[in-house]
């Protein structure tokens, strides 16, 4: 058992932890515009364009609690009303 805790802690260390905003889920050229236009218009707020096969992605950097991320989705939800807490 103390070996299961102990690589559970040494996962928890390397993984990503929080709840990020998803923009945008779909083709390449849209996610770059949704991007580009999001980062001007949002520059505060850290975004990263990836790429999840089929799927080109859209999402905010993780906030530490839910809360924060929904706090800030509202913000968001005025100019992007698909997006949604992961």
């Amino acid at each position: 058992m103390e070996s299961f805790i102990q690589k559970k802690r040494e996962h928890n260390k390397t993984s990503k932890t929080g709840f990020s905003i998803l923009l945008y889920n779909g083709n390449e050229n849209e996610a770059l515009e949704v991007y580009k236009s999001f980062a001007k218009q949002f520059d505060y707020i850290k975004v990263k364009l990836t790429y999840i096969s089929p799927d080109w992605k859209v999402i905010t950097n993780p906030y530490s609690t839910k809360i924060e991320a929904e706090h800030i989705l509202m913000v968001i939800k005025e100019h992007y009303p698909d997006a949604k807490v992961l």
